[in-house]
């Protein structure tokens, strides 16, 4: 029997580009698969971002998830994270009001000074004394600081989006994330978490980048407990490898593989551009460490699943599960982005859902 997966890649905001791809596959479900009714996967698994959009895709829900992608691209970041440092659209704009509350009180320095004004007499020992009492406390505050933003207004989405109860019984969807204490990758179907809330945080795990946002505290499946929970995508960047693995677990049915990666395989060049820590740690995670890996992990499958096909009839075997050779179809962007991955302007966002169509069209012409 025919079975249909997903996959789709992270990238930040370059996700909007997916939404756009799967339109174009939802309008023309019926063509291209040769399956009657709406959109429907046997397997969905993402990265990241490509997490969310799975996760809406596999509980029917991609008219909400194109409402989704349009709020944020109208009312921007304030719809998913809150922030001292990063404001609405994604830019490093720190709030000299807002980040204040991280320096000692100013009941605090009155007091020192106070005390420096009294203390001149006393000499260089007492005011070297006062110095280290200061820095001492804005080093404790700093130490506050886990990240430039948190993310409870994409938790509460989530929560309100995600449940098991949801996913229909003959779809299976993946969420993978990373524990930072022990550095174990888990890969974990819906259906075998603990509790909704215990889904809704890996969810949350999985689009949380470090220093952009905090570690998840714990999530709960198959009876264990795992801790201090982190995007997958830092150490197990594509499933393409998880979902094949699974796949040549499935002896009874042939998949074809819906590709999308929404990452253009030239990199953006800044040029000149002034970098800061927003900016170095994004395009270090995104446009380094999550697009080129999937890429990288693309052309493995690509490899790999030639040398399937031209080995058939004769049996390839790996770790004693034949070598399987896979149809798929790939939708990835043609043209150059030349904005980064966390650009929130409603022009960037609704333009890659359009781009994401538009290549997702030129994949499947000849359905269409």
């Amino acid at each position: 029997m025919k079975k249909t997966a997903l996959i789709l890649s992270g990238g930040g905001f370059k996700c909007s580009y997916e939404v756009g791809a799967l339109n174009l596959i939802a309008e023309n479900w019926t063509a291209i698969t040769g399956k009657s009714g709406q959109m429907k996967f046997d397997l969905v698994a993402g990265v990241s971002a490509g997490v969310f959009n799975g996760g809406m895709v596999a509980m029917d829900k991609l008219s909400e998830l194109n409402e989704f992608w349009n709020l944020l691209a109208k009312n921007g970041g304030k719809e998913i994270f809150e922030s001292d440092i990063l404001d609405d659209k994604g830019n490093f704009n720190p709030d000299p009001d807002r980040l204040a509350r991280y320096l000692p009180d100013t009941w605090f320095f009155i007091k020192a000074i106070l005390k420096s004004v009294f203390g001149m007499l006393a000499g260089k020992g007492f005011r070297k004394s006062l110095l280290n009492e200061v820095i001492k406390k804005i080093e404790n505050k700093i130490t506050e600081i886990r990240s430039l933003a948190s993310h409870e207004p994409l938790r509460q989405k989530i929560e309100q989006y995600f449940s098991k109860d949801f996913f229909p019984e003959d779809t299976r969807f993946f969420c993978g994330f990373v524990s930072l204490e022990d550095a174990r990758y888990h890969m974990v179907e819906a259906q075998s978490f603990d509790t909704d809330t215990d889904l809704a945080e890996a969810m949350l795990a999985s689009l949380s980048l470090p220093v952009i946002s905090s570690p998840v505290a714990e999530v709960g499946f198959n009876q264990e407990k795992v801790k201090n929970l982190m995007d997958g995508g830092i150490q197990n960047i594509s499933p393409i490898g998880s979902v094949i693995e699974y796949i040549r677990s499935d002896t009874e049915s042939d998949y074809e593989l819906f590709i999308i990666n929404c990452n253009n395989t030239r990199m953006k060049n800044y040029g000149n551009e002034k970098l800061n820590i927003a900016t170095i740690t994004l395009r270090a995670l995104n446009d380094f460490l999550m697009s080129e890996i999937f890429r990288n992990d693309m052309k493995t499958f690509l490899l790999i699943n030639e040398l399937a096909k031209q080995a058939a009839p004769e049996e390839l075997l790996i770790k004693g599960k034949k070598l399987r050779h896979f149809s798929f179809y790939y939708v990835h962007p043609e043209a150059e982005d030349q904005e980064d991955s966390f650009n929130l302007s409603m022009e960037v966002i609704l333009d890659r859902k359009a781009r994401g169509y538009a290549d997702a069209a030129q994949v499947f012409k000849a359905f269409l």
